[in-house]
């Protein structure tokens, strides 16, 4: 993940920073059991675009932060496995179809400045709810998922106030 910044600005040692970034990760994967067996659907890489606006507080060069990240979601690589239940195909779609193409999300972190760089761990939550409904053996079933994960991402300050 890249994330370029630029500090928008500073009042001690407190700070507002807008960032941009590409993201590309795996989903994880998702072990489904049923009467007949079980289906381990393999994850599908995730590519999004992010705009985030953070604040937080640096004292020499490590820093703690928090905010808001909008993300757009590019298209997403989907694993094609076909499979010989109808059924079972039908779950591997509802899984597979793509998320909110817009996304709102909060972010926490800590991060170091090195130089130009800045070196960053972020949990993210999701704000979006991501929810289908799949049939199954006669049955309907509701997947819910929220975004969730960890970010550990290098960044590179174009602008750096001496």
């Amino acid at each position: 993940m890249a994330s370029p910044s630029l500090a928008a600005g500073r009042w001690g040692g407190w700070y507002a920073q807008p960032e941009i970034g590409y993201v590309s990760t795996l989903a994880t994967p998702i072990g489904i059991s049923y009467n007949l067996g079980s289906l381990q659907y393999a994850a599908q890489r995730i590519r999004h675009l992010d705009a985030r606006l953070l604040a937080g507080y640096q004292s020499g060069p490590l820093r703690l932060f928090a905010g808001l990240s909008l993300g757009y979601h590019l298209r997403n690589t989907i694993n094609n496995r076909q499979f010989t239940s109808s059924d079972v195909q039908a779950v591997a779609d509802a899984l597979a179809a793509p998320p909110a193409r817009l996304q709102a999300a909060l972010q926490a972190g800590v991060g170091v400045s090195l130089w130009r760089l800045d070196v960053n761990a972020r949990y993210e939550w999701g704000l979006t709810q991501y929810r289908r409904t799949i049939q199954f053996q006669q049955q309907s079933h509701y997947l819910h998922q929220n975004l969730q994960q960890i970010i550990l991402e290098v960044g590179y300050r174009f602008y750096r106030k001496s």
